[in-house]
């Protein structure tokens, strides 16, 4: 199952980011390997790795919800 979700809506569960920028900022804390993709959107030579990182930030928030699903199931299921 896909769940679909706009920028807006992932920088919404990210109190402390505003913007692109922000959002970009908050990826690489979490995912320093892609300090060079940071340098390059910077550059804005290729929008490619400027949209990366909304990739990237949706996958991270798919994998907490999932972690978050799984650990439910586990405390239900748990005598």
């Amino acid at each position: 199952m896909v769940d679909y979700k706009t920028k807006e809506e992932v920088k919404a569960t990210i109190p402390e980011v505003d913007n692109h920028q922000q959002l970009m900022k908050h990826v690489i804390e979490r995912y320093p390997i892609l300090l060079p993709e940071y340098t390059r959107a910077l550059e804005g030579k290729n929008h490619y790795h400027a949209k990366l990182f909304d990739a990237v930030m949706v996958a991270h928030q798919g994998k907490i919800v999932l972690q978050q699903k799984s650990a439910h199931e586990i405390k239900s299921h748990s005598p």
